[in-house]
């Protein structure tokens, strides 16, 4: 009798120390892309239209080059081999074409973040008509597309689609003042340590990009001031992260159903740079 309680007094604490464990486990997040199957053109050899120094503000007809270099060399079977990307065309030239063809961008003041929006659908679609799904998050959007929520951008949103092998653009504006910049992003991780559903500093989630300031891969920091608040970034010397952009080949991701159902008036306008 004696052995017997013994035992279960072992099952005991061996369940216990089982869920102790499962409850310590750390969450994680890791979604990674090729980046060598996106361009890594610079901004700075894409002038734009009007006064200024050549490609200073070409950040975001870059970045969408530079992601629709991503969607041809990934899914040529859906967009054909010199469709988005004509032939005898490269990124940089398909950099220079959105720049003063498409999105209105200036030398002196960059694109509207409703500009970058629209112009990127007008392009795919113009040269590979209902090839695309699209989907973003971006509070100060004034266009008509309803698959744009007027929200701030969200982990889980770019998390998702990330891992479903979409193309994705961020817009990151300084928490001060000055013009914002795009990126097009190639991974992103993090570990929950704490589980609480917060990016904590302390956390140190990453993502990863190509920027345009110069065509190359790079990693920054991302982090939340508070649960549910907008993702921050070490990029430069303070950034938080106010809209994506999203376009991925059909069939359509599960991630990208039943996005916005309606568009607000616009709130804000931003340049991008």
């Amino acid at each position: 009798m004696q052995r017997l309680k013994s035992y279960g007094l072992v099952a005991v604490v061996f369940a216990l120390l089982s869920l102790a464990s499962e409850s310590l486990a750390t969450v994680v997040y890791d979604a990674q892309l090729d980046a060598g199957n996106f361009g890594n053109v610079s901004q700075y050899v894409v002038p734009a239209q009007g006064p200024g120094s050549a490609g200073a503000n070409s950040c975001v007809p870059t970045s969408v080059a530079n992601g629709i270099q991503y969607l041809q060399n990934v899914y040529s079977n859906v967009y054909g081999v010199d469709t988005i990307i004509p032939a005898n065309k490269n990124t940089k030239d398909v950099a220079i074409d959105l720049a003063n063809n498409w999105m209105n961008t200036t030398n002196a003041s960059g694109t509207s973040g409703t500009s970058w929006i629209d112009d990127k659908y007008r392009y795919l679609e113009d040269k590979a008509a209902n090839k695309t799904v699209y989907g973003g998050e971006y509070s100060g959007y004034g266009g008509t597309h309803i698959f744009i929520t007027k929200a701030n951008p969200t982990f889980a949103f770019l998390f998702n689609n990330l891992s479903n092998g979409a193309e994705i653009e961020v817009g990151i504006v300084p928490t001060g003042s000055g013009i914002g910049h795009a990126l097009t992003l190639t991974a992103l991780h993090w570990e929950d340590v704490d589980e609480d559903g917060m990016l904590d500093a302390s956390e140190g989630a990453t993502f990863d990009y190509i920027d345009p300031a110069g065509g190359d891969p790079a990693q920054s920091t991302l982090f939340q001031a508070t649960l549910g608040g907008v993702l921050q970034t070490d990029y430069s010397s303070g950034y938080k992260i106010v809209l994506d952009v999203v376009a991925s080949p059909v069939p359509e991701p599960g991630t990208l159903a039943g996005l916005g159902l309606g568009v607000a008036l616009l709130l804000v306008r931003r340049r991008f740079g």
